[in-house]
């Protein structure tokens, strides 16, 4: 028996399962489509990720300038550095500090402009610089860098490749658009009064569309203080060299967690200006 045949069996067997549950719980649950799909995503993401990070669903992020994004629908985020979770009864805000990847789930309907509003939301928010900590030498550590998240569109968008790439590197500030293409049925629904089409699944694939072809350019992106041209020349690497032939789940397994690397290297939290937020809150109201 091939091992490596059989694991890459059992990913596409994941994948074609993964893609089946999108369209079933489209197809099956109308009224509460949007949270089911969220659940199939967020499943996805933490088979491929690593168990350190946390996946919320529903949040918002939030920096201590006190900016706050749109609601996100998963947050994907590193709980051992940064282990905060801002509450307002049962909202959610997680500090950019530690946000590794937001992630927005869409359904058939590709709107830019929503998808462009949201990420705006996020590329005003800032990483703090007030971050110290304790080392085992005895040193102190401080932030000396700026860290973004790596945002990704998740759906079922029916708009072929080419759309997909054109919004990526023209419009989208995000980084990848994991997609299961879905094509019309002939069917319709009743939703409420609305009647609307039925989608099948295209090819029971995901597609992966990236918008940078090499590391160097994911690395200035989510790593903007990064400035050593000798640093970024050994990060000209190719995407494509990430690619599992004829297998997007493991190529996205392969290629997500090679991003993870690039900005997995603790952002120290910036306890004082998040304290200052607060207190400078407080004053206001006084």
């Amino acid at each position: 028996m091939n091992i490596i045949e059989e694991i890459k069996k059992n990913y596409d067997k994941m994948e074609k399962s993964i893609v089946e549950e999108l369209f079933i719980t489209v197809n099956n649950h109308q009224l509460t489509a949007g949270t089911f799909r969220e659940k199939v995503w967020k499943e996805l993401f933490k088979s491929i990720i690593p168990k350190k990070f946390t996946i919320e669903q529903g949040a918002f992020l939030i920096d201590s300038k006190g900016c706050v994004s749109q609601e996100t629908d998963l947050v994907i985020f590193d709980e051992q550095y940064t282990p905060y979770v801002l509450k307002n009864k049962n909202i959610k805000f997680i500090p950019i500090e530690a946000v590794m990847a937001a992630v927005q789930c869409k359904s058939s309907t590709f709107s830019e402009s929503k998808i462009t509003d949201w990420e705006k939301s996020i590329d005003v928010l800032t990483t703090g610089r007030s971050g110290v900590a304790g080392s085992a030498t005895n040193t102190v550590l401080e932030n000396k860098r700026k860290t973004k998240p790596l945002k990704i569109i998740c759906g079922t968008f029916h708009d072929n490749s080419e759309k997909m790439m054109v919004f990526l590197n023209r419009k989208s500030t995000s980084s990848m658009i994991i997609c299961a293409h879905s094509e019309e049925t002939g069917e319709k629904y009743q939703c409420g009064k609305s009647i609307k089409k039925l989608y099948k699944s295209k090819d029971n694939k995901l597609s992966i569309y990236n918008k940078y072809n090499n590391l160097r350019k994911i690395a200035e992106f989510v790593t903007p203080s990064v400035e050593k041209k000798d640093e970024l020349n050994k990060l000209n690497i190719e995407i494509k060299k990430f690619k599992v032939y004829n297998s997007s789940l493991l190529t996205l397994l392969f290629q997500l967690n090679q991003y993870i690397m690039l900005i997995n290297n603790p952002m120290l939290f910036s306890h004082q200006e998040y304290v200052e937020m607060f207190n400078e809150n407080k004053e206001k109201e006084e």
